[in-house]
């Protein structure tokens, strides 16, 4: 036994502590399938085209969730580009432990930016306003690695982050933030001016 080699591999989740933090370990990034392994993955799914095409955007190439969304692909072919897709709790679960240990004001504006399919920092803003909610509770996501703000704009790290605080929410919550973000969108812009229908009747559509 001394004499044979032996090797030991430690699975971790990016993002989360762990008790390989600091050591000198090697570090292997499993990172998502590159587009092209995702093309031929859901094309084994019958899934092509511009639905393929969200379903990687929306995943980050990740296969398990690319395998659970070809599923149901019509469904997400059907919602907003952008936005939350259905995920199952499995998928909810890697970014859950950092959603759960965030203020309650800062999981609040979390799911107003993941309802929305605009990532413009003032139509969050004016949305979180009418909600009673400070933008600046977003330091905490920030921080947590969830999203990132710069720009002007609010982005989740990972496109499944935003469907995970999304499945979070109840039927309640859902709406009001809908309803917040269908207030929030200028007059002036055409094209955000034409989703305000979609954000209402999704805050109509939830069932509660």
């Amino acid at each position: 036994m001394l004499a044979d080699p032996i090797a030991v591999v430690l699975a971790v989740r990016e993002g989360e502590p762990s008790l390989v933090d600091g050591s000198d370990l090697r570090v292997l990034r499993v990172a998502g399938l590159a587009r092209g392994e995702a093309t031929q993955l859901l094309a084994a799914h019958q899934v092509t085209g511009d639905v393929a095409d969200r379903l990687y955007a929306t995943t980050a190439g990740n296969p398990l969730a690319l395998l659970e969304l070809a599923a149901q692909a019509d469904r997400v072919a059907e919602l907003p580009t952008g936005g939350p897709v259905p995920i199952s709790t499995s998928i909810s679960a890697a970014f859950r432990r950092r959603y759960d240990e965030l203020p309650e004001d800062t999981r609040r504006l979390l799911l107003l930016a993941a309802a929305g399919t605009s990532d413009d920092l003032a139509v969050l803003s004016r949305a979180a306003a009418s909600l009673g909610l400070d933008l600046a509770a977003l330091d905490a996501a920030v921080e947590h690695e969830l999203v990132s703000v710069e720009g002007g704009r609010v982005d989740f790290r990972h496109p499944l982050a935003r469907s995970a605080v999304y499945a979070e929410a109840g039927a309640g919550e859902r709406r009001d933030v809908h309803a917040a973000l269908a207030a929030a969108l200028p007059d002036r812009d055409v094209d955000r001016r034409a989703m305000r229908p979609v954000c209402r009747r999704q805050s109509r559509s939830e069932p509660g």
